[in-house]
């Protein structure tokens, strides 16, 4: 056998034109749409051959209700980039994933639930859309790209939209059938949500390095040195969270949530 030989297509990890990676919910669907079928298809009779777990039996009309949890840093992504690689033999697509922020943000509140778009991105005809791994991000609420705000849920009947619908399509709502590319979104975001949105889409365009926990406690000391005069109790009061929380991180024992890092 050719040694180059794949299983699936080997389709490189798209970026958009600001050299963001998308997502791998959305490799999926690009991945299922390449060979004409749905992703339900997809995962249940090839994804979980190759990788028997029970989160994987899914039915063909059924939702997947991890959808989330394959973008984040934790074992379901781990096991979606260690198999979709192995069948593309693409080697980059933990870049498509929240893995390398791992060692120090923990998963609770780090990924959206729900798959947000922006709607000019997708009305745009001057480039091919694609959901960028920064919108699966819980704190980022706008696009960096056109400065407006994500939407979550359908113009019309309000429901929330699946990161990977069992369909794989994406351009109308999975309840309604209305259109999710029409709407009107909020043109003017708050500068707080613009520079959360920058923040955490530049840490992604490549795959993430960050500290290991007690270098990034170290950093949190020299912090509270120069701003508070070494007093951990009046840094926490600044930040908002108790003190034990801080002394938590300053110790190396808990990771600061996302949240927490760029409130800092």
């Amino acid at each position: 056998m050719n040694p180059m030989t794949t299983v699936l297509y080997p389709l490189p990890l798209a970026y958009t034109a600001a050299g963001h990676p998308e997502s791998l919910t959305h490799y999926v669907l690009r991945l299922s749409r390449a060979h004409c079928v749905t992703p339900a298809v997809l995962i249940r009779q090839l994804f979980g051959h190759y990788l028997p777990k029970p989160y994987l039996e899914i039915g063909y009309d059924k939702a997947i209700p991890y959808g989330a949890a394959i973008n984040g840093r934790g074992v379901v992504a781990a096991d979606w980039v260690r198999i979709i690689s192995s069948l593309t033999s693409q080697r980059n697509l933990s870049a498509a994933t929240l893995i390398g922020w791992a060692p120090v943000i923990p998963v609770r509140g780090l990924v959206a639930p729900h798959r947000r778009w922006c709607v000019r991105c997708y009305q745009s005809s001057h480039s091919i859309p694609y959901d960028p791994l920064y919108w699966t991000v819980a704190q980022v609420t706008t696009c960096a790209i056109h400065q407006t705000t994500l939407l979550d849920n359908c113009p019309a009947c309000h429901a929330f939209q699946s990161w990977l619908p069992t369909s794989g399509v994406t351009e109308i709502c999975h309840q309604c059938g209305t259109s999710l590319y029409t709407a009107t979104p909020d043109t003017h975001p708050s500068s707080h949500d613009q520079w959360v949105t920058v923040t955490v889409a530049e840490a992604l365009r490549n795959p993430p390095r960050v500290a290991a926990p007690l270098v990034l406690a170290q950093r949190l000391r020299e912090s509270i040195e120069q701003l508070n005069h070494g007093i951990a109790a009046h840094f926490a009061h600044d930040l908002g969270y108790p003190k034990n929380t801080v002394a938590g991180w300053l110790g190396g024992g808990h990771q600061p949530t996302l949240e927490a890092v760029l409130r800092m």
